[in-house]
């Protein structure tokens, strides 16, 4: 599949077609697969899509994305059992895509990478998380973990806080800043981090 960062679908071709264009494997058919559900019109997934559709005979989702070179897909928004070597992982929600066109070059669907991604630490008594830097000329900021890694309810869900942004700007949120002590040197144009400077 094609990694994207930039869309956060994963979608694949599946038969029957409308129209889809050429790849390397076999198109999935979804007919052939036991774990293979439509999602609800009603369910929240299918709500907090950009352009959510709904089949009115099956009253399953629909899905459609578009892309910046013109490239789309559209098609049914569904649950499947997907294998990553020997872990398994259900219910994942897919596209499957029956009306794609684009330059996918041969892939078999894409990897929507950009919805900054909820964790279930529920259970865990010890997490170990990547180390996360902001990189800055002349200072490197390494955060916390509890500075991009959020509580989201009481059950153990953590999400990532970072957000994409579709301009050249960037902006430092405050859940990044909370226990630093940011220093202005307005005289030399500078300015500087200091870890756990707040109580």
């Amino acid at each position: 599949m094609v990694l994207d960062t930039g869309s956060d679908i994963v979608w694949l071709q599946c038969a029957p077609c409308k129209k889809c264009y050429s790849q390397s494997d076999p198109v999935f058919d979804p007919r052939k697969s036991s774990s293979y559900a439509g999602i609800p019109c009603d369910a929240p997934i299918c709500r907090r899509l950009d352009s959510p559709g709904c089949n009115s005979r099956k009253r399953t989702c629909l899905y459609q994305v578009s892309y910046g070179d013109g490239s789309f897909t559209t098609g049914d928004f569904s649950t499947e059992t997907l294998t990553f070597r020997r872990t398994r992982v259900a219910r994942v929600a897919v596209g499957c895509g029956h009306d794609n066109q684009g330059l996918f070059v041969g892939a078999a669907g894409l990897l929507g990478l950009g919805r900054d991604t909820c964790f279930d630490l529920s259970g865990k008594t010890e997490v170990k998380v990547p180390t996360v830097v902001l990189h800055f000329r002349g200072a490197d900021v390494s955060l916390p973990a509890s500075n991009y890694l959020i509580p989201v309810d009481t059950s153990g869900a953590f999400c990532f806080a970072f957000a994409g942004t579709m301009s050249g700007l960037s902006i430092i949120g405050n859940i990044q800043q909370q226990g630093f002590r940011v220093v202005y040197d307005l005289g030399g144009s500078r300015i500087g981090f200091a870890p756990r400077g707040c109580a």
